[in-house]
């Protein structure tokens, strides 16, 4: 599910679980694997972060939510807040390129990441509440950091996803870019630059960088992430999701 490559002190992690590199719990597990493996490797110094094929991730894998209780999705939001945390404070740059789609957990995983690089076509947002839900991998505290909370609140409240140009704009992605070739060749040149210093400095960098996560904020989305999926709304968003149908809310 998640392709490993390191080559002249840059290591490639590629989501690869069709369709659309949707976010199992299985997916995030190898994730979380992928990074004990980069922390072994001395050599490593800069993290690429892409997704097979058309997308970067269009979300949270929604069938697998169907069949768990409020107590393993509140449990699923804690672990899945540890791991997303773990990249937000690692110890070398971890950069997302964006490209299709980072929609849902997509986008929460493309925000811990330290650079997001987007093509200006990507669609990119939180539309959770089309479901009926709400997003649960602190996907409003980072989106809020990012953007501010008046337009964090409007994409999280609408559910309207934005583009790749207009999230340079606001400041979510560092640059946006006409193709994925271009997008590309920007990430290697990059990573190429960062991985040409030492070690220690990238690390130490890093470290100073690295921000306090605000526990008491995760715990509580835990709790609502966990409780809202036996709401009767979310039932039917997630029913009318798998049916190809619009939700009928109350």
């Amino acid at each position: 599910m998640i392709d490993m490559v390191v080559n002249n002190h840059i290591c490639t992690l590629t989501l690869n679980r069709p369709k659309a590199n949707a976010l199992s719990t299985e997916l995030i597990s190898q994730l979380n694997d992928k990074l004990d493996a980069v922390e072994s490797d001395e050599s490593i110094r800069v993290v690429l972060l892409q997704g097979e094929g058309r997308f970067f991730s269009a979300g949270a894998d929604i069938k697998e939510f169907t069949v768990r209780s409020a107590a393993e999705l509140e449990q699923q939001s804690r672990d899945t807040h540890v791991i997303f945390n773990r990249i937000d404070k690692f110890k070398v740059p971890v950069i997302a390129l964006i490209k299709g789609a980072a929609l849902g957990g997509g986008l929460e995983l493309a925000m811990s990441c330290h650079i997001r690089l987007s093509t200006t076509d990507a669609k990119i947002g939180l539309p959770e509440i089309n479901l009926g839900v709400m997003p649960g991998y602190s996907g409003i505290r980072r989106l809020k950091s990012y953007i501010g909370t008046a337009k964090a609140l409007e994409m999280a409240l609408t559910g309207q996803p934005i583009d790749g140009l207009q999230a340079e704009e606001r400041g979510l992605v560092t640059k946006a870019f006409q193709t994925e070739d271009e997008m590309m060749q920007y990430a290697i040149d990059l990573s190429a630059k960062i991985a040409s210093y030492s070690t220690d400095s990238i690390r130490g960098i890093m470290s100073v960088s690295a921000e306090a996560i605000d526990g008491n904020s995760d715990e509580i989305e835990a709790q609502l992430f966990g409780r809202i999926f036996e709401t009767e709304n979310a039932i039917e968003g997630i029913e009318a999701f798998i049916s190809k149908r619009k939700p009928d809310f109350k």
